[in-house]
């Protein structure tokens, strides 16, 4: 079946509901709004709203409940948008006025890129307590005629699509990509994120040398809060040297050059390495370091008695070399002291993370999934496909390259411009709207699980490139396929599966 859209929906018909409804028939009523709430949240609900009908509330209409900014995974219980102006309630059995105004921060911070004026409240239904945050950043306690007096002063605009209100340009901050908003801290880290930052700053108070790791895949989060980790030593003033493995890029000399930041490429590094000398070591991407520089680094971060972060995603490799030399394992087993795992993804677009889980593995296609961001161009030569590209960056699309070889020309040099960046620039990126390219290298096993021939003259293996180019996207991705039927057909397979073919 269709995913539904989520729809608002007026509270006094939601509670009679789930008064007056066995569970699976209130489940399908939900199921028409796209809602998905748990009972206590409903139970809060029930109580406020009696509440707000004693204090004479004539307004219900219009709420969406538990919409969640799919790339960041953040919720809000209840939302309602006027002309100008956004209503938001959190419903909780019982809390703490830290934890509420840290949630109403947090909230009023991703509503306000909505550029009206924001009205934050959180309901305690155990004691029938009503906070409100301010826009002056100030948690009060307010009484049911306030809010009463807000909804039905409210005029209502009627939003069809919640998800085309949220750009996540606006609220995804990297360190590379939006490193000015980084730096300003207009981010938040997530509970485990924070749990593990508060462990790390732990575990390096101590005056001995420290290893840990860092390890998450794509949408973890894992680069910005390896960054912030540094950003929190380089504003305690302690000597935080970070040293990327691949190409340095845009962002990257930003901080240098803007902030001040001590960056070096691995190839920088190991130029002459007893020249540094550092508090803190961070080595990011530390998947593709090669034996000796890790060995190095052991020396050097031991000599110096000071503390090193890796950070890594051990499936970001690009070689057969790289694979087979497993450096991730040999750096979990061998040198630190503890392991911290990202495993929640949180700023993933769920359309495009089901895209590409279906695309490496048939087996796991997903019918259920509607893919409204994605779209698919054949052509049958280099060509034509390469001036399409070229057109789509003309119009602002990320076009990603695979990376060419630095010795020999290879046949994907025939449909990429030299202009785009290649798999190796974009690590650790995202952008926007990302086009990839799909040519005849690419094919699958009998087990259904995407391959790729090797490329004659070609230093990387393509299907590592073509994950690490998919998962660069934020929003809309165009995938480009040249002279592949085969590939071609499961893509359709996956964007329109047969189920929902109307015969």
């Amino acid at each position: 079946m269709e995913v539904i859209k989520m729809k608002h929906i007026n509270l006094n018909s939601l509670i009679q509901a789930y008064e007056n409804l066995d569970d699976d028939f209130f489940k399908r009523y939900l199921d028409i709004f796209g809602i998905e709430f748990d009972k206590q949240e409903i139970k809060d609900l029930s109580v406020l709203l009696k509440l707000l009908k004693t204090n004479g509330v004539r307004n219900l209409d219009n709420f969406f409940i538990g919409y969640t900014i799919n790339q960041i995974s953040k919720q809000f219980d209840l939302l309602r948008f006027g002309t100008d102006s956004i209503v938001n309630i959190e419903l909780k059995r019982k809390s703490t006025p830290k934890k509420i105004e840290k949630q109403l921060i947090q909230n009023r911070y991703y509503l306000q890129f909505l550029e009206k004026a924001v009205h934050t409240f959180t309901f305690v239904s155990e004691t029938a307590d009503l906070y409100k945050y301010d826009q002056t950043g100030t948690l009060t306690t307010t009484t049911l005629t306030n809010l009463v007096s807000i909804l039905d002063s409210q005029s209502l605009e009627d939003v069809e699509d919640i998800h085309s209100l949220f750009k996540p340009s606006n609220y995804l901050v990297s360190p590379f990509n939006s490193t000015n908003k980084f730096i300003r801290g207009e981010y938040f880290l997530t509970e485990h994120q924070n749990n593990i930052k508060k462990d790390i700053i732990n575990l390096f108070s101590a005056s001995s040398a420290e290893f840990v790791s860092v390890i998450g895949k794509p949408g973890t989060g894992k680069t910005l809060l390896t960054y912030d980790l540094a950003n929190h030593y380089i504003n305690n003033k302690l000597n935080v040297l970070i040293v990327h493995c691949g190409k340095l890029n845009d962002g990257h000399t930003t901080l240098q050059n803007t902030y001040q930041w001590k960056i070096q490429s691995i190839k920088q590094f190991s130029e002459n390495p007893t020249q540094h000398k550092f508090d803190i070591l961070i080595v990011d991407e530390a998947q593709r370091l090669q034996q000796y520089q890790l060995d190095t680094i052991e020396i050097m971060v031991n000599s110096l008695q000071a503390k090193c972060i890796f950070s890594y995603d051990p499936a970001q490799i690009f070689t057969k070399v790289e694979a087979n030399r497993n450096i991730g394992y040999t750096i979990e087993q061998k040198l630190v002291t503890k392991t911290h795992r990202l495993t929640d993804k949180i700023r993933t677009n769920k359309e495009i993370a089901s895209f590409i889980v279906n695309l490496f593995d048939l087996s796991k296609i997903n019918s259920s999934q509607t893919y409204r961001n994605i779209n698919v161009h054949f052509f049958n030569d280099y060509l034509s496909a390469k001036n399409y590209a070229d057109n789509l960056s003309i119009k602002g699309w990320e076009v990603i390259n695979f990376t060419n070889s630095l010795y020999y020309r290879v046949s994907y040099d025939g449909y990429q411009s030299t202009l785009n960046r290649n798999s190796h620039d974009v690590i650790g990126q995202e952008y926007d709207n990302v086009a990839v390219f799909i040519d005849e290298h690419l094919y699958y096993n009998t087990d259904k699980k995407l391959a790729a021939r090797s490329v004659q003259g070609g230093a990387y293996a393509v299907d590592k490139m073509l994950y690490q180019n998919l998962t660069r996207t934020r929003e809309k991705l165009n995938i480009i396929v040249i002279k592949n039927h085969i590939m071609l057909l499961a893509i359709l397979d996956i964007l329109f599966p047969k189920s929902k073919v109307q015969v």
